[in-house]
């Protein structure tokens, strides 16, 4: 939502409109994802000039790639809005929602220059399958549970609504980002790399992480609406945005020619001040 009110713009972004906008972007990656899978397995067309690749949904530097990174960003941020809003009221959680926030920035990172995927080879040595192209799934299903138990003291502060909405946005993106992806490594494995059964792996495992990301900014966004709060963008001309400078001599000590506010108690100390100076120094007028 937007208002606008003379220099000034203003968007108040709600759960709601902000969820419907996010699974139209997801929609929208996704069936671009889709028409790549047609173009490749079906038509037989690998590359179209360089085209399909950026849209494909297997691979890094591609739409769903970046896509997928500013939405774990977005909840990064928004995850650091939380952080100082719960500091700032006294509530003995907000770290917890610190490192929440450092760990989606982390994520960030790493879907757009796969660090995960450094972890292949030496778990495929360890595992003893060199052909398993998503060993690292097995490293990122203990971190996530590792990281489930370290959450849920935050979990049981929460209302049992919220609660609920993040413990199912993380199945969503956990269950694709790691379990449908494992099934992916194991297609892969068995020589199914370039087939219909692949593509629709691809498609789902895609959708549920984006999915997952999507359902869990809504639930940052509830949570800050249930807390009083609301995420508000406001872009303004200075003539807007700024307040006419103060007038009251008392309130204002010339410095340099620039006005500085002075509170109650600053502006007697300095008319003191000026007392004692003209005490000593009859040609020194008080202002």
């Amino acid at each position: 939502m937007h208002e606008t009110g003379g220099n000034e713009l203003r968007w108040e972004i709600g759960p709601e409109p902000a969820f419907r906008g996010l699974l139209l972007l997801c929609g929208v990656v996704l069936a671009l994802g889709v028409l790549a899978e047609i173009v490749e397995v079906g038509l037989g067309y690998p590359s179209v000039y360089g085209l399909r690749p950026r849209f494909d949904l297997d691979g890094e530097g591609t739409l769903g790639a970046y896509v997928s990174a500013l939405m774990l960003l977005a909840a990064a941020a928004l995850l650091a809005v939380i952080t100082v809003a719960e500091r700032r009221d006294g509530r003995p959680r907000w770290p917890y929602w610190a490192l929440l926030g450092l760990g989606f920035l982390w994520m960030s990172v790493d879907e757009a220059i796969a660090l995960h995927e450094l972890l292949n080879r030496p778990l495929r040595e360890i595992l003893g399958r060199p052909a398993f192209a998503a060993a690292w799934t097995v490293a990122g299903g203990l971190i996530a549970a590792v990281a489930a138990l370290v959450a849920m003291p935050l979990l049981r502060s929460l209302d049992p609504r919220r609660a609920r909405l993040f413990l199912l946005a993380g199945g969503i993106y956990v269950g694709g980002a790691v379990g449908i992806e494992y099934l992916g490594g194991m297609l892969i494995e068995g020589g199914l790399r370039d087939s219909w059964i692949w593509s629709v792996e691809l498609v789902v495992e895609e959708g549920a992480e984006m999915g997952g990301v999507a359902l869990f900014l809504y639930a940052l966004l509830d949570h800050l609406r249930a807390s009083g709060r609301i995420l508000r963008i406001s872009l303004a001309s200075p003539t807007a945005a700024g307040a006419a400078p103060p007038t009251d001599p008392a309130a204002l000590r010339l410095r340099g020619g620039r006005p500085r506010r002075l509170s109650g108690i600053g502006a007697r100390a300095a008319t003191r001040a000026r007392r004692r100076r003209f005490a000593r120094d009859p040609t020194d007028q008080p202002a």
